[in-house]
């Protein structure tokens, strides 16, 4: 039995009313559907049947990882299986700037109120990592001309 066919049974037992099978399409999104029915089932054994219950539902969709960026802009579809030894891809000083734009306005990054200049050393982590090169001479002399390192950097 496939996953989409449980959650829809699954869903089919959450609710006789069919306010709950609305949510069948948001599994497409990767909303995990069976996991909240069945929560939601326990929550509520102890109610009567055909009791309206008020229910608030939160779903907050957030951005692509930064590997799925940087292997798009390197235009390769898997990380070097040897980092170190090989190498998946390159990309270049502006891939890198426009990714770190992008995931700069992520919550990851908003909470931690790191600035540009931080989000693109974390990205070229990433990177190296993945087994994408860049041209580490040009990028280091652009982010110190960009942003005056802080007291204590190592860099």
């Amino acid at each position: 039995m496939s996953l989409a066919s449980r959650a829809v049974k699954t869903v089919k037992k959450a609710s006789d009313s069919g306010v709950i099978r609305a949510l069948v399409r948001s599994w497409e999104r990767g909303i995990p559907i069976g996991q909240f029915c069945k929560e939601f089932n326990e929550k509520t054994k102890d109610i009567k049947d055909g009791i309206p219950l008020p229910v608030k539902i939160f779903v907050k969709i957030g951005q692509p990882p930064v590997s799925y960026f940087l292997k798009a802009a390197a235009g390769i579809e898997k990380g070097a299986a040897q980092t170190g030894r090989e190498v998946a891809g390159m990309v270049t000083l502006k891939h890198l700037y426009e990714i770190a734009l992008v995931k700069s306005q992520d919550e990851a990054f908003v909470l931690r109120d790191m600035s540009l200049h931080d989000v693109v050393k974390c990205i070229m982590g990433s990177a190296k990592s993945l087994g994408i090169k860049h041209d580490s001479r040009r990028v280091w002399k652009v982010l110190r001309r960009a942003e005056p390192c802080p007291p204590g950097c190592c860099c």
